[in-house]
C-alpha cells in the first residue's frame, strides 16, 4: 500500500510553520509519502508550477477531486475538465462530489438524484478511454444522498463503472459502523481516505457535527475512535495494493499530524506493504 496526503495539508503546514512548499514536500517525502491528492481548484491554475514542484521531490498526484452541482445546475460534461486535468497531471483517479440536495423529500429530490446518476455515467464513459477511474466517497454532509453505505451501494449499482473511495472516518458521521460499511462495499473500493475521528478537541480544530449531534474532531491517524487497524487488515487480506491518502482537515498542526499519521501507518501495515512505500 502506498501513502499519500492531501495537498491542502501541505499548504496549511507551510502557512503554520513558515516553511516553503518545497521544504514541506521534501519532509513528507522523507517520512514515506509517495503522492498527494489535490482539489481541482488547487491545481488547475498552477499545473506547470505543480509539475515542476512535484518532480523536484519525486512525488506524484494520486487523485484530483472536485465539487459539482449535478443535481440542479450542471451536466456530466462539466466534469470532463476534471478528467482532462487528471490525464494531463498523470493522476489515475478522480473523486467526484456530485452536489447537495435542497429538498428532503419529493419529486424534485428524486429528479436531482437522477441527474447526478446521469452525470456520473457520462463522466465514467469519458474517463474510461483515458484510463482514469471515477470514484464517489461517503461524504459527510446530511444534504448529500451518498453518506451511508447503502446510499453508496445504490450509486455503484446505478453507474456500473463508478468505484468507491472509502473514507474511513465519514461513515461515523451518519452513525454507521465503518467495518460494516467496508464489508458491504469492499468489491467497489479502489482508493482509501485514511481519516480518524476524535470526540475530544486537542488543539484549535473545528468540530464536525455528526447527524446525531456528536462533535467529531480531526486527529492523527490511529489516535481516534475509528477502527483503522481492522480496515487495514481487511484491505491487506483482499489484496489491496492501492493508495492510503491521509486526511485530517483543519488540524491545528498539520505537519505534526502528518508525521504522527505516517508513523502509525508504517507501524500498522505489513512488511510486504511497507516494501511498496
Amino acid at each position: 500500500m502506498k501513502l499519500s496526503v492531501c495537498y491542502n495539508h501541505i499548504l496549511l503546514a507551510s502557512e503554520q510553520t513558515g516553511l516553503s512548499l518545497s521544504e514541506v514536500l521534501k519532509k513528507v517525502k522523507n517520512m514515506g509519502i509517495q503522492s498527494v491528492a489535490c482539489s481541482y481548484e488547487e491545481l488547475k491554475p498552477y499545473t506547470r508550477e505543480m509539475k515542476v514542484l512535484l518532480k523536484a521531490v519525486e512525488l506524484e498526484i494520486s487523485c484530483i477531486y472536485k465539487y459539482f452541482d449535478f443535481g440542479y445546475e450542471e451536466t456530466g460534461e462539466a466534469g470532463y475538465g476534471l478528467i482532462d486535468l487528471a490525464e494531463h497531471m498523470g493522476a489515475k483517479f478522480v473523486l467526484v462530489i456530485p452536489g447537495l440536495l435542497k429538498e428532503e423529500v419529493g419529486i424534485k429530490r428524486e429528479q436531482a438524484i437522477k441527474h447526478m446518476v446521469e452525470a456520473l455515467r457520462l463522466m465514467c464513459d469519458y474517463a474510461k478511454d483515458k484510463g482514469i477511474t471515477v470514484t464517489l466517497e461517503d461524504y459527510d454532509n446530511v444534504c448529500a444522498p451518498y453518506t451511508t453505505a447503502k446510499e453508496i451501494l445504490w450509486f455503484m449499482e446505478q453507474v456500473p463503472d463508478l468505484k468507491h473511495t472509502f473514507d474511513t472516518g465519514n461513515y461515523r458521521y451518519r452513525g454507521e459502523d465503518e467495518i460494516e460499511a467496508f464489508e458491504l462495499l469492499k468489491d467497489y473500493i479502489v482508493y482509501v481516505h485514511v481519516k480518524d475521528r476524535s470526540t475530544a478537541m486537542k488543539g484549535e480544530e473545528v468540530a464536525k457535527i455528526a447527524a446525531d449531534g456528536t462533535a467529531l474532531f480531526s486527529t492523527p491517524v490511529g489516535s481516534g475512535v475509528i477502527k483503522i487497524k481492522e480496515i487495514l487488515d481487511k484491505l491487506e487480506f483482499m489484496g489491496y495494493d492501492g493508495t492510503l491518502n491521509i486526511e485530517h482537515f483543519d488540524a491545528s498542526n498539520q505537519l505534526e499530524y502528518i508525521e504522527q499519521s505516517i508513523r502509525w501507518l508504517l507501524k500498522n501495515i505489513s512488511t510486504n506493504s511497507e516494501k511498496n512505500i
